[in-house]
């Protein structure tokens, strides 16, 4: 897995909260995701394209590592998670199989 580092901006209130920070690290992390995997096909000579590859089992799994050396997000707040990296991962992949395609 790729090193994905974030800067989190302070909310209006001047505090950046776990939530926040979790969120914009599943972000970060769904585009670095899509683009392990892009170069992972493009290493063995193949194109990207098509829907993205990878599994909610997986971003489940990405997620569970963002989280390690804090306090673990409840039930509802990983799925949550996992979704949002899932989601950025696909939307990274789109754009990355548009571009080949230009090409």
């Amino acid at each position: 897995m790729a090193a994905v580092v974030v800067v989190a901006r302070a909310a209006p209130g001047g505090e950046v909260t776990k939530e926040d920070r979790l969120e914009r690290l599943a972000l970060a992390s769904g585009e670095g995701w899509a683009l392990e995997a892009a170069s992972s096909l493009r290493g063995e000579g193949r194109t990207v394209s098509g829907g993205w590859p990878g599994t909610m089992s997986e971003a489940r799994t990405r997620v569970s590592v963002l989280a390690v050396g804090g306090p673990a997000p409840s039930l509802e707040a990983h799925e949550k998670l996992a979704r949002l990296l899932y989601a950025s991962a696909r939307r990274a992949w789109a754009a990355l199989a548009v571009a080949e395609t230009d090409d």
